[in-house]
Parts: structure tokens; C-alpha cells; sequence
């Protein structure tokens, strides 16, 4: 199971969605960058769940840049 930042993609009938930031017990949780086709969006997650959207200049947990900010 993931723990720790992350990278995931997730299949649903709509279109994959990836999302980037921190995962625990291989769940969702804290801030994300969720991208959809044409779309980038920041995010929150509590266990695997979106939950409303996290405000600008969130910090998001990546495996591929240390503390990246996203507005």
C-alpha cells in the first residue's frame, strides 16, 4: 500500500483522473492535484474521499518536486 507522496491513476467511466499528493494505507489524503482532461485542480482528500476544493498556495506533497506550491 502507498504511504507518502505519490502518483496515481484512477479509471472511471467519465476518463482516468491522476492524482498527485500524499497517500495513506494507499488512500488519497491532504492536498491533491487532480487532473482531468483540460484540467488541473487543487483539491483536498480525507481517505480516499474528495472533499471540496484546497485554497490556493496549498503545499502539495510530490514524489516528483519537494514542496511544490500550486496556485
Amino acid at each position: 500500500m502507498a504511504d507518502g507522496p505519490g502518483y496515481r491513476i484512477v479509471r472511471a467511466e467519465t476518463g482516468s483522473i491522476a492524482l498527485e499528493g500524499s497517500f495513506m494505507g494507499g488512500e488519497a489524503n491532504g492536498p491533491m492535484r487532480v487532473q482531468r482532461s483540460g484540467s488541473i485542480q487543487l483539491r483536498r482528500y480525507m481517505d480516499g474521499q474528495d472533499v471540496g476544493a484546497a485554497p490556493d498556495g496549498t503545499v502539495v506533497a510530490s514524489p516528483f518536486r519537494l514542496g511544490d506550491r500550486t496556485s
